[in-house]
């Protein structure tokens, strides 16, 4: 079922236009959560959720040395979260961002595409959501915000990289 391109491609197209859906609500979302002192608590949860699925992805194909890459991935993301934003919702960027690359990535894995048309993708899908939010009222374009949607992405595509049962070469 998961396995057939158009399957692939519809789940993260729907996750696209999502993203770009909810730029208009995010920063009041945002900001109810924050009244309400839960915030940082979505997040850390959210982060909480994600981490052991990524651990756990293609676990059984997965040799000792590709996890010991994958934690470090992992360590190194949090980090440039943590390190790089400020807010919750920066922080945000890593998750939506970096969901989004392996997406692209596992869009592309049949074709066995370079990994540069995934980190091509995210950058301009991260750049795109940037242009959206200049023209909406109550968002503003960022710059760091592009840098931070495109470090996520190139994670998350090297994150994907870690479970394949192949290398994947670069055509």
């Amino acid at each position: 079922m998961f396995a057939s391109k158009r399957w692939r491609r519809s789940i993260t197209a729907i996750y696209l236009f999502c993203l770009y859906a909810s730029l208009g609500i995010a920063r009041s979302v945002a900001e109810y959560l924050r009244t309400q002192n839960l915030l940082r608590l979505t997040v850390s949860a959210l982060f909480s959720l994600v981490l052991p699925a990524v651990l756990l992805w293609r676990f059984s194909v997965t040799g000792r040395q590709r996890m010991l890459r994958r934690v470090m991935l992992l360590l190194i993301l949090l980090a440039a979260a943590f390190i790089l934003s400020h807010t919750p919702e920066e922080r945000l960027h890593f998750l939506t961002y970096g969901l989004l690359g392996w997406l692209f990535s596992w869009t592309l894995e049949e074709q066995q595409v370079s990994l540069f048309w995934p980190l091509l993708f995210v950058w301009l899908a991260g750049t795109g959501d940037e242009l959206i939010q200049g023209l909406l009222p109550n968002r503003v374009f960022d710059l760091r915000d592009i840098l931070f949607n495109g470090i996520a992405g190139a994670a998350g595509i090297a994150i994907f990289a870690t479970g394949r049962a192949k290398t994947w070469q670069a055509k």
